[in-house]
């Protein structure tokens, strides 16, 4: 019996697998396709040694996924990517998934009370199922962080005061974006083969990891963000009409209008009630 060990990091927000194809000049036969495959050959000139049964997946969202690696090789490995494309390691401790998969003499599944098949047909699926899971955390942080954002908007706005400024906007634009970002990104729902063992697997994977249930949470919180910032928004209006509502009655109750334009005063007492208000 064996163990396949599965590594998946968040090292970029996206990966230019061209680039990276180039530079190990490995032809990419489905141009769509959002994620490329480096496997023993490549691998072993890479790392200056004999291995077996190494795989490295790099994602375009980011993520690369480790298959058999030992941390040695991992470090080199990331060494190499960042001369093509820089790697940011602000998050590497917190963003990466870890999964093991026990495999019998004859390379057949064993796990729980799933139903046994080659590993071989389950090897990607695992990895890149981990990768979303890394992926689909980087972007619960990055949610928080923009709640984290929006919370001082609406603490002002529950005392009357709020302030439409460039960053109230940018904090908006990035709301309205995140949910198909959400979606985009990380693709949760990409469906497996027919095959019905492979199902089975599919979604025990992603039980385990609960990209489901953890997606579904996220999107609510979107939504309720979502919410609150154009409720913010009207707020915001409704105010202003007001305001403006009682500039005119206040300019109304002053008169005669015509002495003070004469005088002067009236542009002066404009200027004091708009900077009042």
């Amino acid at each position: 019996m064996q163990t396949i060990r599965f590594y998946s990091f968040k090292v970029r927000e996206t990966f230019d697998l061209d680039k990276i194809a180039d530079y190990f000049k490995k032809t990419r036969s489905l141009k769509w396709s959002d994620y490329i495959v480096l496997d023993n050959h490549l691998l072993e000139s890479t790392l200056k040694r004999t291995v077996k049964g190494h795989e490295v997946i790099l994602y375009q969202f980011g993520v690369v996924t480790f298959i058999n690696f030992y941390e040695d090789e991992m470090r080199n490995f990331l060494s190499l990517i960042d001369q093509i494309e820089a790697i940011d390691y602000t998050g590497f401790a917190k963003n990466y998934e870890h999964f093991e998969l026990e495999v019998g003499a004859f390379g057949e599944t064993l796990y729980e009370d799933l139903q046994t098949i080659p590993h071989k047909q389950i090897t990607e699926m695992i990895a890149e199922t981990t990768a979303k899971s890394v992926g689909l955390a980087h972007i619960e942080m990055a949610l928080q962080q923009l709640m984290d954002q929006v919370e001082p908007l609406l603490i002002q706005m529950s005392h009357g005061r709020v302030k439409v400024d460039r960053r109230t906007k940018r904090v908006l634009g990035e709301m309205i974006s995140f949910k198909y970002k959400l979606a985009q990104s990380v693709g949760l729902f990409d469906k497996p083969s027919t095959s019905i063992a492979l199902k089975e697997w599919h979604e025990y994977i992603l039980e385990y990891f609960e990209l489901n249930d953890r997606y579904i949470i996220l999107e609510g919180k979107v939504d309720d963000l979502k919410k609150m910032l154009f409720q913010y928004y009207k707020f915001n209006h409704a105010i202003k009409d007001r305001r403006l509502f009682i500039f005119e009655i206040v300019l109304l109750t002053f008169f005669p209008i015509s002495s003070l334009a004469r005088s002067g005063a009236l542009a002066r007492f404009i200027e004091w009630i708009v900077h009042f208000f």
